[in-house]
């Protein structure tokens, strides 16, 4: 019985795939221009998303803007909101959202850069972490969170030293620096369009310098290691990171970054300790 029933499954499986269909929900920011980037679905009805602006400025979700948007019935509306208290300059770096009415945002501007938080479904929004231009660490590039009360900010940070990185415990009402990553070489931040990967308490972040760091205890101790090594090129880094559990993942690195014979696909199954190409 079993061959049938598989074959009865496939089928099942291929009828609905055929009858599977993608619906336009279009989301009205306050140009025309700007499209939604790090959308983010946090149940079956709502979702998160910022805006992208084609001709602003780069940022790690793609073209910042001050602008997020938000459904709550599974797409069919979106309602977009223009965040409060920016400065002029100041855009939006990323987004994590946690719920309907919970989400967390990052900025950057000219003298300072910013963790905020909303619960009230984006209507208002508080700062719970601020770094200004008298600091060496004032670029906060994303925000994510273990668990409903471990979470992380991380950054680049204008000197070089070490990449910005704060810990909270107690969910997000305090956050405490932590110096415990590698030091960075020569030019080297975080990858500007690949989010962290996270798997349980590990999670893995890429640089420009195609390394990735590694932690298993939510970010307070790390690891480095080298996806390319002994390459003769250096590419600006893997465009995406994600692991299917804490040993195997992989890494997505561009062919216009340089690479000819090589594959732009790399393979690790030991938590990102080495990495190999791999075929598709």
């Amino acid at each position: 019985m079993k061959k049938p029933f598989l074959f009865l499954c496939a089928s099942l499986l291929g009828l609905s795939t055929s009858h599977a269909q993608w619906v336009s929900q279009p989301v009205a920011f306050s140009s025309t221009t700007y499209y939604p980037a790090s959308l983010q679905a946090v149940d079956a009805s709502a979702a998160w998303a910022v805006g992208s602006n084609p001709s602003g400025l780069f940022t790690p979700q793609g073209i910042g803007t001050q602008e997020v948007a938000r459904t709550i019935n599974g797409g069919s509306a979106w309602q977009t909101r223009t965040v409060p208290g920016l400065a002029a300059d100041e855009v939006l770096t990323s987004l994590t959202a946690q719920s309907a009415a919970a989400a967390w945002v990052t900025t950057i501007g000219s003298t300072r850069s910013q963790l905020l938080r909303t619960t009230d479904g984006g209507t208002t929004w508080q700062p719970m972490l601020t770094l200004t231009s008298a600091t060496a660490d004032r670029s906060l590039n994303y925000v994510g969170f273990f668990d409903a009360t471990h979470g992380l900010c991380l950054g680049d940070a204008d000197n070089g030293d070490r990449l910005v990185l704060y810990l909270t415990a107690d969910g997000g009402a305090t956050w405490t620096a932590n110096r415990s990553l590698p030091l960075l070489t020569d030019d080297e931040y975080l990858t500007s369009v690949s989010r962290p990967a996270v798997v349980g308490n590990n999670i893995w972040v890429s640089t420009t310098a195609s390394r990735v760091f590694h932690s298993t205890d939510r970010g307070l101790t790390w690891s480095v290691s080298e996806v390319l090594s002994g390459a003769t090129f250096t590419p600006n880094g893997p465009r995406a990171l994600a692991f299917a559990d804490a040993q195997h993942g992989l890494a997505l690195f561009s062919r216009t970054d340089g690479f000819t014979d090589n594959a732009p696909l790399y393979q690790t199954s030991d938590g990102g300790a080495t990495w190999q190409t791999a075929a598709f």
